[in-house]
C-alpha cells in the first residue's frame, strides 16, 4: 500500500473517532485526550499505523496464488485486508481494503481476447444522469 494512502486513511480514521465522539455532546468532565499507539501490520508487519489507544485490530497482508486465482492478474502483489474498531461491535472502525484488479486499461490487446487468463473487455463510460 502506498505511503499517502496510508496517511490519507488514517487522517479519515481520526476524522470520524473524532466525529462520534462529539456527538455525544461535550464532555461532562474534564477530557483526557486521544492517545495514539503504533500498531505493526499483524502478519507481515510491513508497515506500521498509529490508532487509537485500545482499538482492536483483525486482518494483514495476504497473498493470492496465480494457480488458484485464475493468472497472475491479482498475484503481482500483496494484498492487505485490515480493519481496526474501536470495540468488538465496530461502532467506530476503519478499514484498508484490498486493491483487486477487475479491469486494467493498460493491457491493450483486442476485446474478448485473453491475456493472463483473464478475458478483455471494453468498458463503456457511466452515463451522467439527467
Amino acid at each position: 500500500m502506498k505511503p499517502n494512502r496510508i496517511s490519507t486513511l488514517l487522517m479519515m480514521s481520526i476524522m470520524l473517532f473524532s466525529t462520534a465522539a462529539w456527538s455525544k455532546g461535550p464532555p461532562q468532565q474534564k477530557s483526557s485526550g486521544l492517545s495514539f499507539h503504533r500498531v505493526n501490520e499483524p502478519r507481515e508487519g510491513a508497515f506500521s499505523i498509529l490508532v487509537p489507544q485500545g482499538w482492536q485490530h483483525q486482518g494483514g497482508i495476504y497473498r493470492v496464488n496465480a494457480a488458484q486465482a485464475g493468472g497472475p492478474l491479482n498475484a503481482m502483489e500483496a494484498k492487505c485486508d485490515l480493519v481496526f474498531k474501536s470495540d468488538q461491535q465496530g461502532t467506530v472502525a476503519f478499514r484498508i481494503l484490498p486493491d483487486i484488479v477487475y479491469a486494467h486499461a493498460g493491457i491493450g490487446g483486442r476485446p474478448q481476447s485473453v491475456y493472463a487468463a483473464h478475458r478483455l473487455q471494453t468498458h463503456p463510460d457511466p452515463q451522467t444522469p439527467e
